[in-house]
């Protein structure tokens, strides 16, 4: 993105006082990029492959507003109101490693509020602290959590914000820490998910359900799970997995829009660090690696000057 689109973006400020505050923040993140002298043209470039998709993402997500399909939270994080003697909450728990959390996630959680399924206004995002043997190196939670909120806490309030349960949680317990924080309520659950890891969820579902339904009745709680998946190129197509969702009566949404980007293993592994988003917090972090050369260029713009970059993933 060049200075000239970055322009035209800022003069197209959403009219809610949410979106367009986050907006501001969004476009303020990215402008100081120019500040950091040891970022090269091509880390620019990677960070900037971002800030159009976020923005078009936000202004979505301001339509969905004006169409009256979504309703944002009040500054309590939690839009409760009387439904039939009890009350009514809709939010959206995205459940992972995050190791580290990264822009393509923010992407993701963006993706669905930007969508006409979107019935939940908020998105949490959730790392799971539970020991994984298939990830024995994985960082501690604390840790990961921190990068979570360096990234979020200040810029995304009320819309995609990080919450702490999942501390020694796989995603059975997190989901039933989060039913059981509450009592009398209506709960509509949307659970974002990529359809990499759909198969294994799916299989995993019925003693889920089992749980969360019994935490819900121990709460007087009215539960409604619904799942939804981003399609992932990296993987086969879901069939399988979408024929047992219907089976077990439980609605969902496939996203198929593709969005091409680097995954956090290139961030382990490939030495792709431009894929955080670049708060003060995340960069302060990260100075002595962009001082050292030792990030490797990812985007389409940046590929051309860094044939060592990684491959893309498709999430």
């Amino acid at each position: 993105m060049d200075k000239r689109t970055t322009d035209e973006t800022l003069s197209r400020l959403p009219g809610h006082p949410l979106i367009r505050e986050v907006c501001t923040r969004v476009d303020e993140i990215f402008s100081k990029l120019d500040s950091y002298h040891y970022l090269r043209v091509e880390d620019k470039q990677d960070f900037l492959w971002y800030h159009r998709f976020f923005r078009e993402a936000l202004d979505a997500i301001y339509e969905n507003i004006q169409a009256g399909r979504l309703q944002l939270l009040d500054e309590r994080s939690c839009r409760i109101h009387p439904a039939d003697g009890k009350h009514d909450l809709h939010a959206a728990l995205f459940v992972g490693s995050f190791d580290p959390f990264q822009m393509t996630h923010l992407a993701m959680a963006l993706r669905y509020l930007a969508s006409d399924e979107a019935d939940c206004p908020l998105v949490y995002i959730i790392p799971e602290g539970h020991h994984n043997p298939l990830k024995p190196s994985k960082s501690d939670y604390e840790y990961r959590y921190n990068l979570v909120q360096m990234q979020l806490a200040q810029v995304f309030k009320n819309l995609v914000v990080p919450l702490d349960i999942g501390k020694d949680a796989d995603t059975i317990e997190i989901f039933r820490r989060f039913i059981g924080c509450m009592s009398g309520f209506k709960l509509t659950l949307t659970h974002i998910i990529g359809s990499d890891v759909l198969p294994f969820a799916v299989a995993m579902l019925p003693e889920d359900l089992a749980v969360w339904r019994r935490e819900a009745a121990e709460r007087n709680n009215e539960l409604i799970y619904k799942m939804f998946i981003l399609r992932r190129d990296c993987c086969p197509p879901p069939d399988a997995a979408l024929r047992r969702l219907e089976e077990l009566g439980v609605p969902y949404y496939l996203d198929t829009r593709e969005l091409v980007t680097p995954s956090s293993t290139d961030f382990r592994k490939n030495n792709a660090f431009s894929i955080v988003l670049p708060t003060p917090e995340i960069i302060s972090h990260l100075e002595v690696l962009f001082r050292y050369r030792l990030n490797r260029n990812w985007s389409p713009d940046s590929a051309a000057n860094s044939p060592a970059c990684p491959p893309a993933q498709n999430t």
